[in-house]
């Protein structure tokens, strides 16, 4: 079959795959899907990037909202499994992260399985599809096997794009995909390198594929990806070249990668005013700083909150420096301290009351003196001191919960500039693309990074050919860092 008249997937199949690679329609493919078809479809993928690029692809094709319903699958989980607890068996609706994959998908699948949950999506949905399959745990797995016995089920994925490591075991497409499900053929044409100008980019992008699959290495030296050598100090590099790419018009969009969270929570830090991470939805951080300021007190309340704007903000740390010391040992008194009188005058509030008016008047005074780097954490707090203040005796780890479920209904907002690695940008395209130290990646990671950009691809590498690490040397780092859906 060729990639026209999508919608004709539901005629192959009740029960089908499409494998595709990246940027090859796969998105476009599901939205065409339900455009082209009648009734209302349930679609489900694993982040919120990936809730926000098919609303879009859907919103571009002109389809209807009450035509679908899109959600993560950690979120539809829950929905329904903490809304019929009886039925389902979940014994809490405040479950921590680590407990979703403990009870949540069972107990939805033990819900979906009763008569009342399959007439739940019978008489609210025509059929099912599932996104980047290749993600599933073997959990999740089991719950869209028990969902296909209900409504037509198509899932789609890419086993090269498999750079989740959720707690327990993952699919493996070529046993619990192709077994259970029938191949729907698809015809690989990289549209969105074709669609930028950029084709030869994209058929490259297609045999570095197939070369990954079969461990082969990659030979960057092309004349479509531009290889920067780091030299002796790759950072004092990747920060020219991330200052370079800034001055790219306004409109373009860019992504700067590295292997993980901390590298480029570090980078991010250091460009200035100019690049934004992005943080895991689950936000550990955020939780963190939370509760300890849900415990401090006096002094230590004030510098709980310092300390949390000077992980989100450049120079809070060194511009506050001696109010910081004298909140660590509880003094408050530092009206001698005569540098950032503003500043110093919100933080007394915070020291002397537990009123969140006060610390949200203080982070809103505090962020001038520097640029906040990463803004989904700090407005993320901003947001729960906010609930906090609405609802009285509700606590702000509570109130960060509140405020985090709701970012993922209403989804992230578009960034221009970003600093990210590949869990939280899976699924995102951009116009320009920066790979950091893609030798640290896994061959699935850099799979995800080199795919991307559209219109250009820059690499930082000593070397012509990229040998990708070995999955075992990624997986627990891939574990600490996974952002649930919910």
């Amino acid at each position: 079959m060729g990639n026209k008249n999508m919608s004709s997937v539901l005629d192959i199949s009740n029960r089908g795959y499409v494998e595709a690679p990246a940027g090859c329609g796969k998105t476009y493919l599901i939205a065409e899907t339900v455009r082209d078809s009648l009734g209302k479809y349930l679609i489900l993928t694993h982040t919120h990037s990936g809730v926000q690029s098919l609303k879009v692809k859907l919103n571009t094709l002109g389809v209807s909202n009450s035509r679908f319903y899109i959600d993560t699958l950690s979120s539809f989980a829950y929905r329904y499994a903490s809304a019929y607890p009886k039925i389902s068996g979940m014994s809490s609706n405040q479950l921590d992260y680590q407990d979703m994959f403990h009870e949540v998908f069972p107990a939805a699948e033990k819900f979906f399985r009763s008569r009342h949950g399959s007439s739940i999506l019978k008489n609210s949905y025509t059929a099912v599809l599932v996104d980047e399959y290749q993600d599933c745990s073997i959990e999740q797995h089991k719950l869209i096997l028990a969902i296909t016995e209900i409504l037509p089920c198509i899932v789609f994925g890419d086993s090269l794009q498999a750079i989740f490591n959720f707690h327990g075991s993952m699919v493996e497409w070529s046993t619990h995909v192709t077994s259970n499900f029938d191949k729907i053929p698809f015809q690989n044409i990289p549209h969105r390198w074709v669609n930028a100008g950029s084709a030869a980019l994209g058929e490259w992008l297609l045999d570095a594929r197939m070369r990954l699959i079969q461990g082969l290495p990659l030979n960057i030296n092309q004349p479509f990806i531009n290889r920067i050598d780091p030299g002796t100090d790759l950072q004092k590099v990747t920060r020219k070249i991330c200052s370079n790419m800034a001055s790219l018009p306004l409109e373009e969009t860019i992504a700067v990668l590295s292997p993980d969270q901390p590298r480029s929570r570090y980078l991010a830090q250091r460009l200035g005013h100019t690049y934004t991470s992005i943080e895991p939805i689950e936000a550990p951080d955020l939780f963190a700083a939370a509760e300890r300021l849900d415990t401090a007190v006096g002094a230590q309340r004030a510098y709980e909150l310092i300390n949390f704007a000077s992980r989100c903000t450049t120079k809070i740390g060194t511009e506050l420096k001696s109010i910081l010391k004298r909140l660590a040992v509880g003094d408050i008194e530092f009206k001698n301290i005569t540098k950032h009188a503003e500043a110093r005058s919100v933080i007394i509030d915070v020291a002397r009351s537990d009123d969140p008016t006060f610390m949200i008047n203080a982070l809103n005074t505090i962020k001038k003196i520097g640029y906040v780097h990463r803004k989904d954490m700090y407005y993320g707090m901003i947001r729960a001191l906010n609930i906090a203040r609405i609802s009285n005796n509700k606590s702000l780890r509570d109130a960060v919960r509140s405020s985090r479920r709701l970012a993922s209904i209403v989804g992230r907002y578009p960034l221009k500039r970003v600093i990210s690695y590949t869990l939280l940008l899976k699924g995102l395209e951009f116009d320009h693309v920066l790979i950091t130290e893609p030798e640290k990646m896994s061959k699935e990671s850099l799979y995800v990074a080199l795919t991307r950009g559209a219109r250009t691809l820059s690499i930082i590498s000593s070397t012509n050919e990229l040998v990708p690490v070995d999955d075992t040397q990624t997986k627990g780092r891939k574990q600490q860092q996974l952002s649930l859906g919910i």
